[in-house]
């Protein structure tokens, strides 16, 4: 299984059988570039402004509401965070990988209790509507995931006040995350800037 950072809030989770390409961004509105042409099994949209489909390649199964999905072997599970904010939870080739989409509020007690189970999180830290570095710190106390992926930032001071608050935690810079099996977690939180 392997995470690739394609910018902002969009990630791609390629797996043995199933792509997840997560909130495709419109790169004239965010002001970043985007790659060309994709392609997935699933895009999961966790709001209206990171639905920019038109650079996906057709025979996706689009996923913006919540519920429960199987598609390809991989499960889904969608979350009302906001009235107009989900989440999700991915488990593909035995990960539970949380996609926490765009929300500038701590979990519930009950999505903390359904996110709990991740062994990696996706968060958005210290972007117009997003998390602060001190509110994501406080999310990932909540759900305690092996793996921490920042999302939504445009600069890479974002990602440092990120690392500063989360205090000493291991921190790698990767072009990529690849893990073969949940074996390869690692055994305390790690934080991975996905560049």
């Amino acid at each position: 299984m392997q995470i690739y950072n394609l910018g902002y809030s969009c990630f791609k989770i390629k797996g043995a059988k199933c792509d997840i390409l997560c909130n495709p961004y419109n790169p004239k509105e965010i002001g970043l570039s985007y790659p060309s042409k994709q392609t997935a099994d699933i895009v999961a949209v966790s709001s209206s402004k990171e639905n920019f489909l038109e650079r996906i390649d057709p025979g996706y199964f689009l996923i913006n509401m919540p519920g429960e999905y199987e598609i390809k072997g991989a499960y889904v599970w969608g979350y009302k965070l906001t009235a107009s904010s989900r989440a999700f939870m991915f488990l593909i080739d035995g990960f539970k990988i949380a996609y926490l989409g765009k929300t500038n509020q701590v979990l519930s007690d009950d999505l903390a209790g359904e996110f709990s189970e991740a062994d990696i999180a996706i968060l958005p830290i210290e972007c117009e509507g997003c998390l602060d570095a001190e509110g994501a710190t406080e999310v990932v106390s909540q759900i305690e995931p092996k793996i921490v992926i920042p999302s939504y930032y445009k600069t890479s001071e974002a990602p440092k006040k990120f690392v500063d608050a989360m205090g000493k935690i291991k921190t790698l810079e990767l072009d990529k995350l690849s893990l073969k099996s949940p074996s390869d977690l690692p055994k305390e939180t790690e934080l991975v800037i996905i560049k």
